[in-house]
């Protein structure tokens, strides 16, 4: 049987193409010209528009409807249909743009609804046209074209993406690093780090609580058809609009709504009473502070907070790439009430709220630099011996090279089986400048959060593999010993708290865009977020060693736009195993693959047992990897690496084939019999030899020549030089399998080896 892994199919993640690569140079230069030109003008124009309509209507009634209309949609109850200008970027550039002027209270100009949709519009089509507005026919002439491509992608992720951290990871990071500094931050700011982040968690809650309780209302108005009852439920559950009654009803008459649709007028009117959702006195958000720290608790919510009018002076483009909102998101209304509209930016900028509190004192600020470094080796420590059981997990290594006489330290490996993961852990911020794509600080930002690691780590591993034997080392659990002998593969990884965005995991975008000597060796770099939920997710140890071999690997072949989580969805679709498509040059559109996956987490946060789905795989390879977690033996991830490799259609093909290989077996009259369906699996460029053999032999000299004929024919097919035997007894069934072991081809003849040697 011969068999290769790829899309069989049209691929739903292949870029289209627009047709641009037919233009001539000229018609690209002109396209491109006139495209930035219209998007600078429309840009400008919506841009304008927006300004001119909070300035006009009551910029609290206007930010209190799209809160609510955000947190509904895309928020706490996560609607999957796309929503006009429903994106969190789009309410945190609104919110910047409400305090670049004093508030207008009172009445909104004609209904609130209206101004609300002409809203809608113009935020839609302002930010559409953000990235194009900077479009160029220049570009074309552009040498550092590559690096342009990169820093245009870190501009459209700052402004738009949110969400480095699922809920439940936030508050266990900043728990991890707030424990260790709640005594410099109490001397600083009278309240502890945690206390705070406690009381900023029962605010959020507190705002849930009444988001819901309106939401309540709202159904049971909704629920009611004859007018008269909508009347009534609605003065029912609003009694704050009692002295507004006859205004309301007059208001119903003259826009002559009529009897059926009275229910939705009410629903509008209701829209009056939502700003008190997101509104906190100064005595609630005391009431929330641990006892005796209210006064400190305060202080820091001003500090936190903008009036209206205080971005007066704020230049508006610049709004876009360095928001002030995203560190202060509340607004300090005239009574002294906090008004938080857009709740959800907690969670995307908590960090970046606490760092600017902390930047005023510097032993604070080095208290919490230090301890972001010591926290983040602590979650990796944890996570690694939560998704490694079987592995033995060493930690701050020291050891003196060879080749320099110098002292070096690494963070940690993992050894596990005949396999050694190497992981540097930087916890490092990413400038904001970097964000932005300044060409220095981003310069600096790859060199200290991606090559420096990345330098750390093969130091290591020549080390280890120069000299192949026992290397001794000290680290805070006493000495330790690595033999690497025992070693065959070396997975390198570099872990960091926060990623230079999407662009973290194209190593060879960044190498073209000179922000990476080509010389280095490429290692994957992923936040300790997405290597939790990736371990998570994957959660078998042979499949998460998988994922890690072949992701190096995959961000060298392959050309894709993606982030960690969106390579993590493609995984689960394809194990990675897409055929020459990984070298071809195809570009395959990633992006957004992650939804799902977010999806699932969202609802985790608001209580729901949630279980991601597994990776594709057929029944058979679902018991066959279940066989190997569970049996091991020395070589287990590599048997198992072998499986995964194999494409989900060449995995249905080898299924299809038990019933009737079975059937050849048993009825040949000859006491040893076997079947085999042989796979030549993957691309050329990782060409390997599987054997699934079904037999029936009286002895086991008997049973090994017929797994050594088959693995030989199946190397030759595959021409390769081992092969992955996989045997089944049909006289005994196996819950998974019989035997299985790779065979190898050394000039004396084949023999069977049960591990193998990575190349």
């Amino acid at each position: 049987m011969v068999g290769g892994e790829g899309m069989t199919k049209k691929s739903k993640y292949v870029e289209v193409n627009f047709g641009t690569h037919d233009l001539t140079r000229e018609e690209r230069l002109s396209a491109l010209e006139a495209i930035g030109a219209k998007s600078r003008s429309m840009h400008a124009e919506t841009r304008q528009k927006l300004v001119d309509l909070l300035e006009a209507n009551d910029a609290i009634a206007i930010l209190s409807r799209m809160g609510l209309r955000f947190l509904v949609a895309n928020g706490v109850w996560n609607a999957k249909q796309h929503v006009p200008a429903g994106h969190q970027h789009h309410l945190e550039m609104l919110h910047a743009f409400a305090l670049r002027t004093p508030r207008r209270t009172g009445v909104v100009d004609g209904r609130a609804a209206l101004v609300v949709e002409k809203v809608i519009e113009l935020l839609d089509r302002n930010t559409a046209t953000f990235s194009l507005s900077r479009v160029s026919g220049s570009a074309l002439d552009d040498p550092k074209r590559s690096l342009g491509h990169v820093q245009e992608a870190l501009r459209s992720e700052t402004q738009f993406v949110r969400g480095d951290y699922h809920s439940h990871q936030l508050d266990q990071y900043l728990r991890s690093i707030f424990r260790r500094i709640d005594h410099e931050f109490l001397r600083v700011h009278g309240i502890a780090a945690t206390a705070v982040l406690s009381t900023l968690q029962a605010t959020f809650g507190l705002l849930e609580t009444r988001l819901n309780a309106h939401l309540t209302k709202l159904r049971r108005i909704m629920r009611v058809r004859k007018p008269e009852k909508a009347i009534k439920e609605f003065f029912s559950n609003f009694p704050e609009a009692e002295g507004r009654r006859a205004a309301i009803l007059q208001a119903a008459a003259d826009n002559y709504v009529v009897p059926e649709l009275m229910r939705f007028f009410l629903y509008e009117e209701s829209d009056n009473y939502v700003s008190e959702v997101f509104t906190f006195s100064e005595a609630e958000i005391a009431a929330l502070a641990p006892q005796g720290h209210a006064p400190a608790m305060l202080n820091l919510m001003r500090e936190w907070s903008i009036e209206f009018g205080a971005l007066e002076e704020a230049t508006i483009d610049h709004l876009y790439m360095a928001n002030p909102v995203w560190a202060r998101p509340f607004i300090l209304l005239e009574d002294g009430r906090y008004f938080w509209p857009n709740p959800a930016s907690f969670h995307s900028f908590a960090f970046e709220m606490f760092e600017r509190i902390m930047s005023s004192d510097a032993r604070l600020l080095v208290a919490y630099e230090d301890a972001r470094a010591v926290a983040l080796e602590e979650e990796v420590r944890t996570l690694a011996a939560r998704a490694f059981p079987a592995s033995e997990v060493l930690r701050n290594l020291k050891w003196v090279s060879r080749d320099d006489g110098q002292e070096y330290e690494n963070d940690f490996v993992i050894l596990i089986d005949r396999v050694a993961i190497l992981i540097e852990a930087k916890s490092g911020k990413v400038a904001p400048e970097a964000k932005r794509g300044a060409d220095l600080r981003l310069l600096r930002e790859v060199e200290k959060l991606m090559v420096e690691p990345a330098q750390q780590s093969q130091r290591l591993l020549r080390h280890l593999t120069d000299v192949r034997g026992r290397h001794t080392f000290d680290t805070p659990d006493g000495e330790r010993v690595i033999n690497s002998t025992r070693i065959d593969t070396f997975i390198r990884l570099n872990v960091t708290f926060s990623v230079i965005g999407a662009v973290s995991s194209r190593w060879p975008e960044l190498v073209e865009a000179g922000l990476i000597a080509s010389s280095f060796e490429p290692v994957p770099t992923m936040s300790i977020a997405d290597l939790d939920t990736v371990c998570e997710v994957l959660h078998e140890q042979s499949t998460i060693v998988h994922y890690l071999r072949r992701r190096a690997s995959f961000e060298v072949n392959a050309l894709y736009k993606a982030d960690e989580i969106d390579l993590l969805a493609f995984y689960l679709d394809t194990g990675f195993n897409i055929g020459e498509e990984e070298f071809n040059g195809l570009y395959l559109n990633l992006y957004g693959g992650s939804d799902e996956l977010n999806s699932l987490y969202k609802r985790r946060a608001q209580g729901e047992k949630i279980t991601p789905r597994a990776p594709a795989r057929s029944a058979l390879f679902k018991r066959l990897i279940a066989g190997i977690e569970a049996s091991k033996g020395e070589g287990w991830l590599e048997r198992a690496y072998r499986l995964l490799n194999v494409a989900m259609g060449d995995q249905l093909t080898i299924e299809g084939s038990i019933k009737s290989s079975i059937s050849t077996v048993k009825r040949s009259p000859a006491p040893s019999e076997s079947w085999s369906g042989q796979l030549s699996n993957g691309p050329p460029q990782r060409k390997e030899a599987i054997a699934f053999v079904w037999y029936r032999c009286p002895t086991r000299e008997s049973r090994s020549e017929r797994l050594l004929l088959h693995a030989v024919q199946a190397m030759e097919m595959a021409g390769t030089n081992d092969c992955l035997v996989v045997g089944f007894d049909v006289e005994h069934p196996p819950q998974a399998f019989s035997v299985m072991g790779l065979i190898g081809k050394p000039s004396n003849g084949p023999v069977a080896i049960y591990r193998s040697r990575q190349p």
